[in-house]
């Protein structure tokens, strides 16, 4: 093994756990500084914030989560957003060299003094549908494992699903009609996910000896990135 720690987030670490995972294109991932066509919307990093200062707030100002948050139980506050940054919020696995790294969109604090992890979503609320799920559940699970390595008890996971409202109930709401604009409202759905920390390592194990390998391995069979790669690397000649 090598002595330099490999640095992965959660969220990539849960590429590894989705069934359409390519080893070609993660060891990829992995090497690479940045990749190509690459991109965010900044409205969705917008949303997430303020998701978080009205939550915040309503905690702070009556000492509790809202109602639409109360299938998480009781809550009594959360960590801060500097806890919470990747330069902070890490841990680093010795078996197998690797720095797990995260950013949680939020950790509340229960009266007993767990703790929740929280993912927020901005998009429509899908039980069981989601092509995305092993990701989440990774990810949730990474956060979690961090936690628990660094002296916080975790004691649940949950997704909250901020589903924009946007039917004609609610676009012909007159008080969503504004001089400025119109205003949108979301509705709260949450989907808990199952403490699983034991999923974690092995994970972080498999990544190592991804990256260690001297060269890229083949790719999944109908991989969709691969057959992308080849193509511009065709167009490139």
């Amino acid at each position: 093994m090598t002595s330099e720690p490999l640095r992965i987030s959660a969220k990539t670490l849960g590429e590894l756990a989705m069934p359409t995972f390519c080893q070609r294109c993660q060891w990829i991932k992995l090497h690479a500084d940045s990749l190509p066509f690459q991109g965010f919307p900044s409205i969705f990093s917008s949303i997430d914030s303020y998701t978080k200062k009205v939550i915040h707030h309503l905690i702070e100002t009556h000492g509790q989560a809202p109602d639409w948050l109360s299938p998480l139980g009781p809550v009594s506050g959360f960590l801060s957003g500097s806890d919470l940054h990747h330069s902070r919020y890490k841990f680093l696995h010795a078996e197998s060299n690797v720095l797990l790294t995260g950013a949680p969109d939020d950790i509340f604090i229960t009266p007993n003094g767990t703790h929740l992890v929280i993912d927020y979503k901005t998009a429509k609320f899908t039980a069981n549908q989601d092509k995305l799920s092993p990701i989440y559940r990774t990810q949730l699970n990474g956060y979690a494992y961090i936690a628990e390595q660094t002296g916080r008890p975790v004691s649940g996971l949950a997704l909250v699903y901020f589903e924009p409202q946007t039917d004609e109930e609610h676009f012909s709401h007159k008080p969503n009609h504004r001089e400025s604009g119109f205003a949108m409202g979301f509705s709260a759905h949450i989907l808990p996910v199952e403490l699983n920390l034991a999923s974690i390592p092995p994970l972080l194990r498999q990544a190592r000896e991804l990256y260690d390998q001297p060269a890229a391995p083949a790719g999944r069979e109908g991989c969709k990135d691969c057959q992308a790669i080849q193509e511009l690397l065709r167009l490139n000649t």
